[in-house]
């Protein structure tokens, strides 16, 4: 069914967002899944997530303002999707993440903790990607994934 998009509410399409995030996240869990009973390890799609961060980083214009390319990177959405508290200063950006529908995803298929952390830091590699060949450096401070209730990066000049 195609719903007109002016017709949901901000909650029905931080929702569907989510819904397609999660479902990303099925996606990676299931070949992951695959390729492990092959017998390969994960570093294939460490290797493919971080090559696709670069092809997603190449795209952002980024005019050498931290300020200016956080606020194009985190907008309001996304505020909303992950429930994220953003810092934006003009030499450090720190973001919390209250909620993270990948690992909700996860958690709908298992109960494996070391393979959510491992396909948490497989997607994470995507961020690093993207940051690659930027002029910032990108860090990760918390992970919701090691028991922090909110997740934490930090973006400043590299």
């Amino acid at each position: 069914m195609i719903c007109n998009n002016e017709s949901l509410t901000e909650n029905d399409k931080v929702m569907q967002v989510r819904a397609a995030i999660e479902h990303r996240a099925t996606w990676l869990y299931y070949l992951v899944d695959e390729a492990w009973k092959r017998g390969l390890d994960y570093q294939f799609a460490y290797d493919a997530v971080y090559r696709c961060g670069c092809l997603h980083g190449q795209a952002k214009h980024d005019n050498g303002n931290l300020r200016e390319f956080a606020e194009n990177v985190f907008r309001n959405d996304g505020v909303m999707v992950f429930e994220q508290v953003l810092d934006i200063r003009e030499d450090e950006v720190i973001v919390d993440f209250h909620y993270e529908p990948l690992v909700a995803a996860w958690q709908k298929l298992t109960d494996d903790e070391e393979l959510i952390r491992t396909l948490f830091d497989i997607a994470m590699a995507g961020d690093f990607g993207i940051f690659s060949n930027s002029k910032y450096k990108f860090e990760v401070l918390k992970r919701i994934t090691e028991g922090d209730r909110v997740g934490k990066i930090r973006i400043t000049y590299a």
